[in-house]
């Protein structure tokens, strides 16, 4: 019988062609890849960002079949005003930060998208305060009387310019768990935070003795939640927007918006609270996109913009 003579490679020469072979491999799937950063939470109490990352992945997965896979990955822990300079430097591919709608924000090197992705909710806040002052807070019928207590907000916070439009006094802090604890040592009176996010800061910070949820007051102004993105990547916020339109029509934004929040917001008792409306003087030039969902606490319903 006719022997056959294998060729014998080097060890070293066949680890190295196997390595070559996985690299090229993994490039040509890297490369239908395309990577969106999306912002860390500033603490370990801090769960505002989920949300909004579940969101960005609806949003990414509604859009998989016409733009290909995706993948996520988190920036350094950081806030809002780190964020948006971060934003601006451009030191993230494709972060897609979600803001508070300012057109301060918007300028060469940053762009917004359309689709509020709170629906709304985050414009209706209620107070987080200490227990010894909610006798005080009982007789609160007004802004004008309302405007006797101090406010805190967080460093690069849209409301603060609302709240102190209307007329209030506001205390801004930089770190966000610094909030709670300088409310609780009383160096302000008042947290106003939204109906998405009240119940799971009062349940992180339990700790805190003294801080209750106040239980007569509900403040509202117009607070559209817009994701924000470098100049540079606009494609990539295309896609998002595209998404989230996707999302929104067919219900699955709502579904998420639901398994977050309804279980939280309805323990707050919305319709028996006292109504505050302020206006928001630096919402000009953003208008809602149509089709844009949008959630009435009152109600507990959904509506759409025409």
């Amino acid at each position: 019988m006719k022997k056959y003579l294998v060729p014998r490679w080097p060890f070293g020469s066949l680890c190295l062609l196997l390595t070559l072979w996985a690299i090229l491999c993994s490039s040509a799937v890297l490369a239908d890849v395309t990577e969106f950063h999306y912002r860390v939470a500033e603490s370990n109490k801090d769960t505002r960002n989920e949300y909004q990352i579940a969101v960005l992945r609806l949003a990414l997965e509604k859009t998989r079949k016409q733009y290909g896979d995706y993948r996520l990955l988190p920036t350094i822990p950081m806030n809002t005003a780190r964020a948006i300079q971060q934003l601006n430097l451009g030191s993230y591919s494709n972060f897609m930060a979600v803001f508070s709608y300012s057109p301060e924000l918007i300028n060469s090197r940053v762009v917004r998208g359309n689709h509020d992705v709170s629906m709304g909710v985050t414009g209706y806040r209620v107070c987080l305060t200490r227990k010894q002052l909610l006798p005080s807070l009982a007789g609160v019928d007004s802004l004008k009387a309302l405007g006797a207590f101090i406010h805190g907000q967080g460093a690069g916070w849209v409301d603060t310019r609302i709240l102190r439009y209307a007329g209030q006094q506001v205390m801004e802090v930089g770190k966000y768990d610094s909030l709670f604890r300088m409310l609780d040592s009383g160096r302000f009176e008042l947290l106003c935070r939204g109906l998405n996010e009240v119940m799971p800061e009062l349940k992180a910070n339990a700790a805190l003795s003294s801080l209750v949820l106040e239980p007569n007051l509900l403040l509202h102004y117009p607070l559209p939640r817009l994701f924000f993105a470098n100049e540079r990547d606009q494609a990539g916020l295309a896609r998002v927007e595209q998404g989230l339109a996707l999302a929104m029509r067919d219900g699955s934004l709502q579904a998420l918006w639901q398994h977050f929040f309804a279980e939280d917001i309805g323990k707050l008792d919305v319709a028996k609270r006292r109504l505050l409306e302020l206006e928001n003087p630096i919402l000009d030039g953003y208008q809602p996109p149509a089709g844009q969902i949008f959630y009435h606490p009152m109600k507990r319903t959904f509506s759409r913009a025409q």
